[in-house]
């Protein structure tokens, strides 16, 4: 056995009540011997304390005052409340969704009868670049645009609908309008930087790029998943393929500036088929707050509906590079060869937009948006073009793929 406990000499101390009356008063105080209980005394005052706070029958918002004159102080144990969510939430902000990115790539196009005669000719022609049919021909003609000379040139051809007239005609191949830096055009245009908010048309460059393009136009969309943002648009090869959160940086007018927005859904040409997008859509929301404006520089506020061109329809655009510039869409439904450098993308149903001043459009106004002279409604997405015409992708085929809309609200 071990050593018996010694007692001491002190008083017994008398227990508090395990249940307080029911008539207590409303203020009541509770008060303890003042000496120093023994460690095994503790615990279970302090319950005892604790089981005669917690069940009593008083109303919450009134508890009673409790004086305590010695060590011995009640534990209360409360529930954890469960946090909630807002009910008027922002899910990019709670969830993070701006560190997922979109890709709407590999998403299979259907083709009409017309482009497919348009790319067959492409492939049968290896020395043309872009193909579209005039549509106030008599018999049904395509014209081929090659930057050779020297070569025979077939004037027919058999197609599913049937022989056409082939036209041909002189033309530099077009290419993505990206300007690569270190450039001469670098401190042309508008490289400016602007205070946020941030009206759009402006100088963009991504995360450790060394090209810069165009921030098209306000945009709101929704993501693969179903969530709202507000951004701005531009073009794939402007943003890149991002592969981790820095590269999904985009900066004004550079990288050396902090930066405007994240890359939040991509559509990126595939060399191996047909292509209807070269698409970045741009969450310019960082920190609860929106870097950019819903302006156009030069232009103002687009209008809210988007709507098609037709052969005739004069349009505009502010672009990094060449600024505001007018011009005519000539050509609907065009499919067209367009390099990127390291490849060839081959795109169809694209609008040709041509001008009798000076160039529509020049390397840096890649991401461009593209609105009619007298509503200011988006009509294309401007992405390549040559000196003497330029190529754009209809608003259309992109809201076939994302929800968009160009109002606010």
């Amino acid at each position: 056995m071990g050593r018996p406990r010694q007692r001491d000499n002190l008083p017994r101390q008398k227990r508090p009540p395990r249940f307080l009356p029911k008539n207590l008063p409303r203020q009541t105080s509770i008060t303890t011997t003042t000496h120093s209980p023994k460690p095994h005394e503790t615990r279970s005052r302090s319950l005892a304390i604790t089981n005669s706070i917690t069940k009593t029958s008083l109303p919450p918002c009134s508890p009673p005052s409790l004086t305590l004159n010695s060590t011995i102080r009640p534990i209360l144990h409360t529930k954890p409340t469960k946090k909630r969510r807002p009910k008027n939430h922002n899910l990019t902000a709670i969830r993070s969704t701006t560190r997922m990115i979109h890709l709407i790539t590999s998403r299979p196009i259907t083709l009409s009868l017309e482009q497919r005669i348009l790319l067959q000719l492409l492939r049968n022609n290896p020395h043309a670049h872009t193909a579209y049919f005039e549509p106030n021909s008599t018999n049904p003609t395509v014209t081929l645009e090659t930057e050779q000379t020297n070569i025979s040139q077939p004037q027919s051809a058999l197609t599913d609908i049937g022989p056409i007239t082939l036209n041909w005609k002189n033309n530099p191949q077009p290419q993505n309008l990206l300007l690569t830096l270190p450039s001469t055009q670098a401190t042309s245009g508008d490289p400016n930087c602007y205070p946020a908010p941030v009206p759009l048309g402006c100088q963009i460059q991504p995360n450790g790029k060394n090209w810069v393009g165009t921030a098209g136009a306000p945009i709101q969309f929704h993501d693969t998943l179903g969530y709202r943002h507000w951004g701005f648009i531009t073009n794939a090869h402007v943003s890149g393929l991002p592969k981790n959160e820095r590269e999904r940086r985009i900066h004004q007018p550079t990288d050396s500036k902090p930066p405007i927005g994240y890359t939040q859904i991509v559509a990126y040409p595939n060399p191996n088929s047909p292509n209807t997008l070269d698409l970045a859509l741009i969450d310019s929301k960082i920190n609860s707050h929106h870097k950019t404006d819903w302006q156009i520089l030069q232009i103002g506020r687009p209008a809210p509906t988007w709507t098609n061109a037709a052969p005739g329809t004069k349009v505009l655009k502010y672009g990094r590079t060449t600024r505001l510039t007018r011009g005519q869409v000539t050509k609907t439904g065009v499919a067209a060869k367009i390099s990127y450098g390291s490849f060839i993308a081959t795109f169809v149903d694209l609008d040709l937009i041509e001008t009798t001043e000076r160039p529509f459009s020049q390397p840096g106004d890649s991401g461009s948006i593209i609105l009619t002279q007298d509503k200011k409604q988006p009509t294309a997405l401007l992405f390549a073009g040559s000196t003497s015409t330029t190529l754009a992708i209809p608003i259309r085929n992109i809201a076939k793929h994302v929800k968009i809309s160009f109002a606010p609200n």
